[in-house]
C-alpha cells in the first residue's frame, strides 16, 4: 500500500477533519485539516526533513482524552532492523520494547474509549503456526500489556484491518480478510475471539484497504452499534456494508457499491470519520495523487435490505462522479 491515511474529526472544531497520511519521500507524517464544507484545504509541503523511521503501512488514529493520537508502523533499529507497532503522534515511540510488538505484516487498526485506554491491532504470525493471526495489545496510559493472539482467526498475509469500539458493552469488532476462502471479509469480537465471515463480501479485492464508520443508538430493544464498512471490490469501486451489533453480534445487511464515488487508486489507503447523518470517506481516485473526500449520505434503508448471494453488479451502477 503507498498511500495510507487516517482521519478523525477535529475535537477542537466539528467543521474541521484531521487527516494524517506518510510523506513517502521522507518517511515522516504529514497532516492536513480538512475543512469539512468546502473542498479548498491548504495542503502539506515538504520542507526538507530528515528521513524517518516511519513504515508506509497503514495508520490508525484515535482520541485519547481528547487529543489525536496515531499509531503505525516504524523501525527504530534502522531500516535492518524489526517493524514495530509504534506511536507517531503526539510523540513517536514504539508501544513495546517486547518482541511481541513486532510484526511483518501491513495490517493495522486501533480504538479507542475515548477515556485512557486505546486497544491496538496487528498481524503475528505464531510460532509454529502457518497463519496469521489477529494480535491485541492495551495500551493504558503510559503502559503497555503483552499482546494478546486470537487463536479462533486466521487472517491473509495481505489482510488490512478495521476495528470499531461499541461503549454500551465494551466489544471490540475487528475486520480483517481471508482470501484463502470464497467469503473474504471476517469480523470477530473481543469476547468470543472466533471469526465470523460477512455475507456478500466474495467481491472485495485482494489486499483491499478497509475503513469503517459507527453510530450508537438506542430503541426498545436496548443499546446498539450501527456499522458501516468501506472496502475495494474487484474493479477497484467503493463499496459499503452496513451492520447492526448488539451485545456481541452483528446482523450485516446488503453490500453495495457506492453510487456517485469515483474509482479507487489501486494503491490507495482509504479512512472514514462521520456525523449521526453523514459518512465522510477519504481515499486516491484513479488517476489522481491527492486523498479526495466522498459524502456518504447515511440512510436508514442500508439496514432493510437482506443479504443477496452477491453484491449489485457494476453495470447496474450509474456511472461514478466525485463529490466534496
Amino acid at each position: 500500500m503507498a498511500s495510507p491515511v487516517a482521519v478523525i474529526a477535529n475535537p477542537a472544531d466539528p467543521n474541521d477533519h484531521l487527516l494524517f497520511y506518510i510523506n513517502g519521500t521522507t518517511q515522516q507524517l504529514a497532516m492536513e485539516v480538512r475543512p469539512v464544507n468546502t473542498s479548498t484545504f491548504t495542503p502539506f509541503v515538504n520542507n526538507g526533513p530528515a528521513t524517518g523511521s516511519i513504515q508506509v503501512n497503514p495508520l490508525a488514529v484515535v482520541l485519547k482524552k481528547n487529543v489525536p493520537t496515531v499509531y503505525g508502523t516504524s523501525k527504530p533499529q534502522g531500516r535492518s532492523g524489526p517493524t514495530y507497532v509504534s506511536i507517531l503522534s503526539p510523540y513517536y515511540n514504539p508501544i513495546s520494547a517486547d518482541p511481541g510488538a513486532q510484526t511483518t505484516t501491513p495490517g493495522l487498526a486501533a480504538c479507542s474509549d475515548d477515556d485512557a485506554n486505546d486497544w491496538v491491532y496487528y498481524l503475528r504470525q505464531p510460532d509454529g503456526q502457518v497463519t496469521y493471526q489477529i494480535t491485541e495489545f492495551l495500551v493504558d496510559g503510559v503502559n503497555t500489556t503483552p499482546s494478546t493472539p486470537w487463536k479462533g482467526t486466521s487472517a491473509s498475509t495481505n489482510s488490512n484491518l478495521a476495528v470499531v469500539f461499541f461503549k454500551a458493552t465494551q466489544e471490540r469488532f475487528v475486520i480483517y480478510a481471508n482470501t484463502d476462502d470464497d467469503v473474504f471479509l471476517y469480523w470477530v469480537n473481543s469476547g468470543t475471539r472466533i471469526g465470523n465471515p460477512i455475507p456478500t463480501t466474495s467481491n472485495v479485492r485482494s489486499g483491499s484497504p478497509l475503513a469503517v464508520a459507527s453510530v450508537e443508538g438506542s430503541d426498545s430493544t436496548g443499546p446498539y452499534l450501527n456499522i458501516y464498512l468501506y472496502y475495494m471490490d474487484a474493479n477497484r469501486e467503493l463499496c459499503r456494508i452496513a451492520g447492526r451489533a448488539r451485545d456481541s453480534q452483528i446482523t450485516w445487511f446488503q453490500s453495495n457499491q457506492v453510487q456517485g464515488a469515483s474509482r479507487m487508486k489501486a494503491t490507495t489507503d482509504i479512512s472514514a470519520t462521520n456525523t449521526e447523518s453523514t459518512n465522510y470517506i477519504y481515499y486516491i481516485t484513479d488517476g489522481g495523487s491527492t486523498f479526495a473526500r466522498f459524502k456518504d449520505t447515511i440512510s436508514p434503508g442500508w439496514f432493510h435490505t437482506p443479504p443477496k448471494e452477491e453484491a449489485t453488479r457494476l453495470d447496474e451502477r450509474p456511472a461514478p462522479k466525485s463529490e466534496y
